[in-house]
């Protein structure tokens, strides 16, 4: 027993105040552990012993045994007992109150180690007392720092791709892109875990009331389910703590409310389970339904003939773009054209120039330029003139070129070497000229040809992830990093970084 001002002992003293700094104290203004003090009659000395759970004297007057004296706790002695040391006979204190002492991260990790391991001690510890306010504090930011690192590896993973292939303005914009979803994710688990905790005292609470009397208002048992919510950082785990971290911490807070509101734990479980059960049902039945639904769709569009999909064949349209790209490679040692409309020019065309405009776009090629004229022209020259313009359009494009548009699509490292390229670098992406498309990007999907013969349908949300992932390989490879292609437009190939 210290003095709470300047922690001098308190020990065996008779007056009422501290011999150090004078500040008055009481005994029954301490807690201790039961049995563990001596209470000594200041009269004649004869020692009782606390047996409440505050280590406190029952009654706390009477008349003493030896000298028939009236006395009262806050009257007598105070002696550690025989054989106990000093720092045996004070009540376990609560960390996080505690935090002033021994500092704020040794604080929350004390009360996070004692929500995961010893729940019911750590609840014991919370003085009567007590604020809310506390409560509510360490459960926002526990929950804050748990959705921080849970999102933390989608950040990294992303930002991982960037640093190895994505340099520049483009590198920089995925990063920013990035950042952005990371925020998100973060805060869109923080928010619904506050409404949920919020519901769930609420909940526990009033199913208490209808079920039985209890020890305390809600401002008890919203601090069991706010300090119990120190064991949902197993949530935090990668990959695997949103499987089995919520578990830990519904044990802990049916363990909490039975301590702190002095029910039976068949009671304190019963409360404490409804609302996560409920939701967790209801997560299953959605996830059930999502599945059904999915097998549904499968099932019609299999049973579906060929012809309804003929208004999103955009993936023929690739590949047929792509085969044409690698069979003139073929025939040239595996070179790829130094421009992509030599494709469509000569006797040995594996292309035409109508090959260069989807079929679902807006584009046309009376409006597609190429070699000073449009593709329309160019479907009209005579053989022998188609020659100058296929080297017209291949000195367009300026050294270090790693992509350019032609119509609709978007080529990669004219003239390169696809005989050895990486099996999954892109060589051709279906971006809709933006020229003719101001407000089209994809119809939600993005379309890449890969050097394997491949084609690699990808959702537009996600193009951004896949441009990092497809850069990191590129930059492997000695290549430039590749800028979204609906930035890429006729008159503004990319090129390398200067």
């Amino acid at each position: 027993m210290r003095c709470k001002t300047c922690e001098y002992r308190l020990w065996n003293l008779t007056s009422r105040q501290c011999p150090e700094c004078g500040t008055p104290f009481r005994p029954s203004e301490y807690e201790f552990v039961p049995n563990s003090v001596q209470f000594c009659c200041p009269h004649c000395g004869q020692a009782y012993y606390g047996t409440s759970a505050k280590g406190h004297l029952v009654p706390i007057e009477f008349d003493c045994v030896r000298c028939q004296r009236h006395i009262h706790m806050d009257e007598v002695v105070l002696l550690p007992t025989a054989g106990v040391e000093e720092e045996q006979t004070g009540a376990e204190r609560m960390p996080w109150l505690d935090r002033k002492k021994i500092g704020g991260l040794r604080a929350w990790l004390a009360t996070v180690g004692k929500a995961l391991v010893a729940p019911g001690r750590l609840m014991k510890s919370v003085p009567e007392q007590s604020s809310i306010g506390q409560a509510l504090w360490f459960a926002v930011l526990t929950q804050f720092l748990v959705m921080l690192v849970f999102a933390a590896p989608f950040l990294v993973l992303t930002l991982g791709f960037v640093a190895a292939g994505a340099g520049g303005a483009s590198g920089r914009g995925i990063a920013a892109r990035m950042g952005f979803v990371y925020a998100v994710l973060a805060l869109g688990g923080f928010v619904p875990m506050l409404i949920f905790m919020a519901a769930w005292i609420l909940t526990v609470h009033v199913l208490l009331k209808i079920t039985g009397t209890t020890a305390g208002g809600v401002r008890r048992t919203a601090q069991a389910i706010c300090y119990s919510s120190g064991a949902n950082v197993l949530t935090a785990v990668p990959c695997i703590g949103v499987y089995f971290g919520w578990i830990w911490w519904v044990i802990s807070a049916v363990m909490m409310v039975k301590e702190r509101q002095k029910v039976r734990g068949a009671r304190a479980a019963l409360t404490v389970l409804v609302l996560p059960v409920f939701l967790l049902a209801g997560v299953m039945g959605l996830y059930a339904w999502a599945i059904t639904t999915s097998m549904r769709t499968a099932a019609t569009l299999a049973s579906m003939p060929a012809s309804a999909f003929a208004a999103t064949g955009e993936p023929a349209q690739v590949q047929r773009v792509l085969d044409g790209l690698l069979n003139y490679a073929r025939a040239h040692n595996g070179r790829g054209p130094p421009h992509a409309i030599e494709l469509a020019a000569g006797d040995g065309a594996t292309l035409t120039p109508l090959d260069f405009v989807a079929a679902q776009t807006g584009t046309s090629t009376a409006k597609v330029p190429v070699a000073g004229m449009t593709l329309d022209q160019f479907m009209a020259l005579e053989r022998y003139e188609e020659r100058a313009a296929v080297q017209k359009a291949a000195d367009s494009l300026p050294p270090g070129t790693s992509a350019y548009r032609l119509g609709d699509y978007v080529f990669t490292d004219p003239g390169m070497d696809l005989a050895h390229a990486a099996p999954q670098l892109w060589v051709v992406i279906l971006s809709p000229d933006p020229d003719s498309n101001p407000t089209r990007a994809s119809n939600g999907w993005m379309i890449v040809g890969q050097a394997n013969g491949t084609t690699q349908t990808l959702p537009a949300q996600m193009f951004p992830i896949s441009l990092a992932g497809q850069n990191a390989i590129r930059a492997q490879h000695g290549l430039n990093a590749l800028p979204d292609p609906a930035t890429i437009v006729h008159d503004r190939p990319a090129t390398a970084p200067k």
